[in-house]
């Protein structure tokens, strides 16, 4: 066999005092790739820039192609073909995606004379991506794209420069997948072609994919260094990953429990949210650093005891969750718990998952959130959204009540001076009592959308409640240019639903529309009955507006939470079409949103229609 392209004998890296490598040998050979794995910190990283002769060991040598090379150093490295990929795909955020590709590589962005050439570099970019099978602009800014771009332009990179040994520094998981299926086999050719390639990576399926020689690192040290073809994926996770503090009298089935446990502890301890495992007794065996806080777990306190115990009352639902049978690949979830803790109590959701090896039940994970505060904060900024809307009807309000008031002081007038007299004396006090009524029928529609106590369900007219809503924010779309125009149904549409969040949802649409269109616009609504495949019924209504249309890559992203296309600072939360899309999933209906092709956009929802009362209009 030819000699390792690269070799590392017997080398040790010390930081002050700390020993980050540990007589490390490690050879890695032509036409081969090489796997490193091992937990967070175990070396992994400085083996990598060792090769790239980033670090300089304290002791040790290096070897190239058989020969011992005492001046290593990154330059050298780099003249020789080494490339390193290091984590987080460190490109020239400034730069477009061809001036990273082809910066540093001989003759690539020269054009006659050697002069810099724009367009010679963005031609050769082209080129090459579309050789490699890949469907980026090579004119993109770089810093524009995402994360997963960016380290599929970072690994692009380095293989456009040709390497002899390319290394990737957890890499691979970063690529999407149809991007990572395409990178792997070009890794394969790499290989196939004599080359050498280094993956290092948590992900143990991965190496099994692509690697052919895998070493275990850990604290600084080389365990094991073996074929792939030669090593059980479960006896390398054990080797890789090492054992939680072992028990002596816990049975067997516990202890292999134990050890694939330790398998990325320290993500599992550094999580915002509370985890515990149990083992088959439901007897507590891990609790990472949330759950120790939020139940009051001190040093070794609380292992080893039913889980039960950590939770004095309050918690028989969670209980619940876990005297389930096991079932392969199967849990339980439960939002909003009320738990009581030794500290107090907390609103939180609870998720319960068995872990099985093969047919064996071994324990049950638990994940704990506390969503206490969340919640808290969720009603406040509903509040704020609702009150938000509140302000869009208040000029309508304001204009609504000024007509009622003019008739009542004419009215008043009338009275005064004694022009009316008997019947007509009667009929004037009966109509300023109808106008009293009219103000307060408008008042208390505008109350209702402050209101935070829930009603129960009533029989809606939607025809009649868009109208209403119309005539209330008609003022306001005028001075903004804004046409309104609807199309009522030939028959009457009854829902049943909670009239004040329908409103709310009709009042935000209007009101996310009336911010799109700042210089005016043309706003269209449709409702209709319409026929499910299944036979049912149900109520259609189309909102439309002439404005800029929906500014997402998938438009039905604009119902995720605090999300938001308008950058007026502290004017919009983001959360109206959320809220809306909340409240239509609550009664049984579906929002959707679209772009129109002469520009705009529609929102089109649809509600059961859970009553036979339509009739005629007149």
């Amino acid at each position: 066999m030819s000699a390792p392209f690269i070799r590392l004998q017997r080398v040790n890296l010390q930081f002050g005092s700390q020993m980050a490598l540990r007589g490390v040998d490690i050879a890695i050979a032509p036409g081969r790739t090489h796997a490193i794995v091992g937990e967070h910190g175990a070396g992994k990283t400085t083996i990598a820039l060792v090769m790239e002769g980033s670090l300089r060991p304290s002791s040790g040598s290096l070897w190239l192609e058989g020969a011992p090379f005492p001046l290593w150093n990154r330059k050298e490295a780099t003249s020789r073909g080494v490339a390193l990929v290091r984590q987080g795909a460190r490109l020239n955020a400034r730069h477009s995606v061809a001036e990273n590709l082809l910066f540093g590589i001989p003759g690539s962005a020269r054009g006659p004379f050697h002069l810099f050439s724009p367009r010679r570099v963005e031609r050769q970019a082209r080129a090459f991506l579309e050789a490699e099978g890949f469907n980026l602009d090579p004119a993109a800014v770089a810093g524009e794209l995402k994360l997963a771009d960016q380290t599929l332009v970072a690994i692009l990179r380095a293989l456009r420069a040709s390497p002899r040994l390319l290394i990737l520094d957890e890499s691979l998981e970063l690529l999407a997948a149809a991007h990572r299926e395409t990178i792997v086999a070009r890794l394969k050719r790499t290989a196939a072609a004599g080359g050498s390639v280094v993956i290092i990576t948590h992900r143990i399926d991965e190496l099994y994919e692509i690697a052919d020689e895998v070493s275990v690192l850990r604290e600084g040290r080389i365990l094991l260094t073996d074929d792939v073809r030669g090593v059980e994926k479960i006896n390398l996770l054990k080797v890789a990953y090492t054992q939680i503090g072992p028990d002596s009298k816990v049975e067997r089935a516990n202890r292999e429990f134990y050890r694939l446990l330790k398998y990325n502890e320290a993500i599992l301890r550094q999580l915002p949210i509370a985890v515990l495992v149990t083992d088959h007794g439901r007897k507590v065996r891990l609790a990472n650093d949330a759950a120790r806080r939020m139940l009051g777990i001190e040093g070794s306190e609380g292992l080893s005891l039913p889980v039960e115990d950590l939770f004095p009352a309050g918690s028989r639902e969670l209980m619940a969750l876990l005297d389930k049978p096991p079932r392969r690949r199967t849990g339980g979830a439960k939002r909003q718990l009320h738990l009581r803790l030794r500290g107090g109590s907390i609103l939180a959701n609870c998720i319960v998952h068995p872990v099985f090896d093969g047919p064996a039940f071994l324990g049950s994970l638990l994940v704990i959130e506390d969503v206490t505060e969340r919640e808290n904060l969720n009603e406040r900024m509903l509040l704020s959204e609702k009150l938000a809307s509140v302000g869009l009807l208040a000029a309508g309000v304001a204009h609504e009540i000024n007509n009622p008031l003019a008739i009542i002081y004419n009215y008043l007038e009338t009275l005064r001076f004694g022009e009316a007299e008997g019947s007509t004396r009667s009929q004037l006090i009966s109509d300023l009592e109808e106008q009293f009524e009219y103000i307060a029928a408008i008042v208390a529609n505008l109350v209702s959308f402050s209101d935070t106590t829930t009603t129960n369900e009533e029989l809606v007219d939607l025809g009649e409640l868009i109208s209403s809503i119309i005539r209330l924010i008609g003022h306001s779309a005028r001075s903004k240019s804004i046409a309104i125009s609807f199309e009522e149904a030939p028959e009457t549409i009854h829902l049943v639903s909670n009239r004040n969040e329908l409103k709310q949802v009709f009042l935000n649409l209007f009101k996310n529309s009336f911010e799109a269109m700042p210089d005016g616009g043309d706003i269209r609504i449709g409702i209709e009955i319409a026929r499910r495949g299944d036979g049912t019924t149900e109520a259609v209504a189309r909102f439309r507006d002439s404005g800029p249309g929906i500014q997402f890559e998938n438009p039905g992203d604009i119902f995720l939470p605090f999300t938001s296309t308008k950058k007026q600072a502290g004017n919009n939360l983001g959360l109206g079409l959320s809220v809306s899309y909340g409240i239509v999933r609550k009664h049984g209906g579906e929002i959707s949103a679209s772009n129109l092709d002469d520009g705009g956009c529609e929102f089109t929802l649809r509600f059961p229609v859970r009553t036979p009362a339509m009739t005629a209009r007149q």
